[in-house]
């Protein structure tokens, strides 16, 4: 049990680092806007900021339109996955450089079909169905196969363990194929317990990422819990490899572990633990990274968890266009003009396919007749 003056610390700091994250908000790029954004919303129902539903709104959009761009590249997915894959690149660092080489060599798609479904999932989150859903849903359907074959392939898991647990729990609550179950037989086949000590500090935070992931996924990131027994093996681990995890891994690390708890319900002694080694960690108002850099937007992901953890209200449903007056006028606007636009190209296209035909068969009778003609003349 927690002393109430303890609880009372934790909750001032995480007050303090969400008052220096507000000063400075649109400090922050777009991406890391819409993360705190929406995780301050899902733990604030209450919360009325303007600016936050601006933020969403404008994701919103962008998420719909990105859908609709990726849906003039159907044709080329492997194209269009590699060319996603330029800007992973273009990053400095091992873990892209794995990530580039792996992606590259075996699955090129991966990139393309991990952004298709986020998207989906955030638009049906909030509420709305894209008017080329069913096209995508068919794609998904057609390469299960291939999808099976990526999410169980060992190097991607050990290139991209908390993607891919995303990846299959996404796919699964938007209605696609689920293979939940044979990503997590083949993570754990990739990483048993036996081997931890063989792990570079690299692979050991990657292993704990994905199981992390696979809890915060499935709670729709902070919406519902989540039963300890849907992923019976993860907090058993945790419980049993705390202090390991704390030496080997970085504060969003021991944050997200102290809120797989939170999102089971278990308020124990390792969300105590937790929250006592991510609030020493506080300094000026920020936990700065492992160098000791006070870059706030780098370190966004960082603190936003940091506040969860040391303040968290439980599990909320994130604002949608048909229960937050704000977001409802989305609905009646920019989906419908896209809606209606991709009607209209659909029968444009359709029009000049007829017409196209139609000129086919004339100058097929033409010749014809003309044949017919010269056949009666000798």
């Amino acid at each position: 049990m927690v002393r109430p003056e303890r609880a009372l610390w934790y909750k001032k700091l995480a007050r303090r680092i969400e008052r220096n994250l507000r000063r400075n908000f649109q400090d922050l790029n777009k991406q890391q806007r819409a993360h705190h954004a929406l995780r301050i919303l899902r733990q604030n129902p209450s919360c009325d900021r303007k600016e936050f539903f601006d933020e969403i709104h404008r994701n919103i959009c962008d998420t719909y339109q990105g859908l609709s761009d990726m849906r003039e590249k159907l044709d080329d997915i492997r194209g269009a996955g590699l060319e996603m894959l330029e800007s992973i690149k273009r990053k400095s660092g091992a873990r892209s450089r794995l990530r580039y080489r792996t992606t590259k060599k075996l699955a090129p798609k991966f990139p393309f079909f991990l952004r298709m479904v986020k998207r989906m999932f955030y638009l049906k989150d909030a509420g709305i169905k894209h008017h080329c859903d069913k096209q995508f849903r068919k794609l998904l359907e057609q390469n299960e196969h291939e999808l099976k074959r990526i999410v169980t392939n060992a190097e991607m898991i050990r290139a991209w363990a908390a993607q891919l647990a995303n990846f299959v729990i996404w796919l699964h609550q938007i209605g696609g194929p689920n293979i939940v179950r044979k990503f997590e037989c083949a993570f754990r086949d990739q990483y048993p317990e036996s081997e931890d000590d063989t792990l570079s500090k690299f692979q050991y935070q990657n292993k704990i990422y994905g199981m992390t992931h696979l809890i915060i996924a499935d709670s729709k990131y902070y919406q519902r819990g989540v039963s300890e027994a849907t992923f019976s093996w993860i907090l058993p681990y945790f419980r049993e490899n705390f202090t390991k995890i704390v030496k080997r891994t970085k504060p969003d690390v021991i944050a997200e572990v102290g809120i797989c708890f939170l999102l089971c319900n278990d308020f124990g002694i390792e969300v105590a633990r937790a929250r006592s080694i991510i609030a020493v960690q506080v300094d000026k108002n920020m936990i700065p990274d492992i160098n000791g850099k006070r870059n706030l937007g780098s370190g966004e992901h960082r603190n936003t968890l940091a506040i969860q953890l040391l303040d968290w209200k439980g599990v909320n449903r994130s604002p949608t266009v048909k229960t937050h007056p704000f977001l409802q006028k989305i609905k009646n606007t920019k989906f419908q003009t896209e809606a209606v636009k991709s009607s209209k190209a659909k029968k444009s296209k359709l029009k000049d396919k007829l017409k196209k035909k139609s000129r086919k068969k004339e100058k097929a009778l033409v010749k014809t007749g003309a044949s017919k003609l010269f056949n009666e003349e000798n």
